[in-house]
C-alpha cells in the first residue's frame, strides 16, 4: 500500500473527531516539544553556572584556610576541620573534597580515607597543570558521570620595598 492509498483510506474510514484529535495532538507535540527542550537546556546551563559559582566560593574559602598550612607543611588541623565541617553540613551532591600538597600527598579528605596517601601520577600531573578553577566530567567508581571541580592554591612571595622618609 502506497502513501496516497493510505491517505484515501484514512479520509474515507476515519471519523472527523478522530482526525481532529490527531491534528491537535500533532500541533501540540510540534509546538511544545521544541520549547520544552529549549527550557530544559537553558535551565541545565543556569544550574551548571550556579554550581560553578558555589564551588568557586567553596574552593576559595578552603584555599584561604589551607594556604598557610601548605606553606609550613606541618599540621593541617584547620584545613581538616573546614573539610569536616563541609561533611557535617550535608551538602547534597558533594561526594568528595580534598586538599593535596605539592608532593602529591592528601593532607585533608572529606571522608578521611586517603589522608597521607599519594595521588595517582595522572592526577598529580593534572593538578600541577591547573591555573584556575576547572570543571570536567569524570566517571565514578559506580560508572556514573560526575562533575569534578579542581582549584589550585598558589603561594606567592611579595617583594617588600624600603620606604624612605
Amino acid at each position: 500500500m502506497n502513501i496516497t492509498t493510505f491517505f484515501e483510506h484514512f479520509n474515507r474510514n476515519v471519523k472527523i473527531r478522530t482526525k481532529m484529535i490527531i491534528l491537535i495532538c500533532g500541533v501540540v507535540l510540534i509546538s511544545v516539544l521544541p520549547l520544552s527542550l529549549i527550557v530544559l537546556y537553558r535551565n541545565q546551563a543556569v544550574v551548571l553556572n550556579k554550581t560553578f559559582e558555589v564551588c568557586s566560593n567553596l574552593a576559595q574559602n578552603i584555599s584561604n584556610l589551607a594556604t598557610e598550612e601548605l606553606l609550613m607543611n606541618e599540621t593541617y588541623d584547620t584545613t581538616r576541620t573546614s573539610i569536616k565541617r563541609l561533611k557535617d553540613s550535608n551538602i547534597t551532591g558533594l561526594l568528595e573534597s580534598y586538599v593535596v600538597n605539592v608532593d602529591g600527598k592528601y593532607v585533608a579528605d572529606l571522608n578521611e580515607k586517603r589522608i597521607d596517601q599519594l595521588v595517582t601520577d595522572s592526577d598529580k600531573k593534572y593538578f600541577k597543570d591547573l591555573q584556575k578553577l576547572e570543571m570536567n566530567e569524570v566517571k565514578s567508581s559506580s560508572n556514573q558521570t560526575i562533575l569534578r571541580f579542581s582549584y589550585p592554591i598558589f603561594i606567592t612571595e611579595f617583594e617588600t620595598k624600603d620606604i624612605k622618609k
